[in-house]
Formats: C-alpha cells, structure tokens, sequence
C-alpha cells in the first residue's frame, strides 16, 4: 500500500470527523457539507435545524493560541439571517484524542 499524502490524511480525518459529527446527538446534526482540495478557512459545514458549524480540521494537535487563530479566520465568513453559525476547530492529540475548540 502507498503511503498517503498529508492531503490525502487530512481528506481522511475531515470524512472521520464528519461521521462522528452527524452520529452525535449533541450537535443535532443532519448534513454535512466538505469542501474537497479548497484550501480555504472552512473545512467543512455540519448543518441543522438552524445551526451551522463551520469546521476547520488538524490531523495534528495545536495550542490554544492556533485554535483562536483559526477560528478568527473564519469569524464573518458566514452571515445567514435567523441562523446561528459556530466555528469550531477539531485536531488530534498525540495520544490520538479528538479536541474541540468552539467559538461561543
């Protein structure tokens, strides 16, 4: 088997984390949305009754200071009337934990 590209582990991760997104009842989620090779803010969209999360996902751990960065980033990107819009950032630990920073 070849190795993968960092691209291809982050496609990966992204599709993981989307799965586990939209199987949590806490997020009440029922679609998700990626935006493949984008190289954008936003990794994905998580959509639900009048709830998005934009999502920016790391296959690696980053501070908190990162995360905050991130976020920023995103802020304002998306503006939708009688929506309420989250930004979150997912990375894995070394230990391979799954983190979330949500922008409240």
């Amino acid at each position: 088997m070849m190795k993968q590209t960092n691209g291809q582990r982050g496609a990966s991760f992204e599709r993981y984390c989307i799965k586990k997104f939209l199987s949590d009842p806490t997020f009440n989620c029922n679609y998700a949305m990626r935006s493949a090779g984008s190289h954008g803010p936003i990794d994905f969209m998580l959509m639900g009754d009048n709830i998005i999360y934009a999502v920016q996902a790391k296959k690696y751990q980053i501070s908190s200071n990162e995360a905050k960065r991130l976020i920023d980033s995103m802020r304002g990107i998306l503006r939708l009337r009688d929506t309420v819009v989250k930004y979150m950032v997912v990375s894995k630990t070394r230990d391979n934990k799954i983190t979330i920073a949500i922008d409240l």
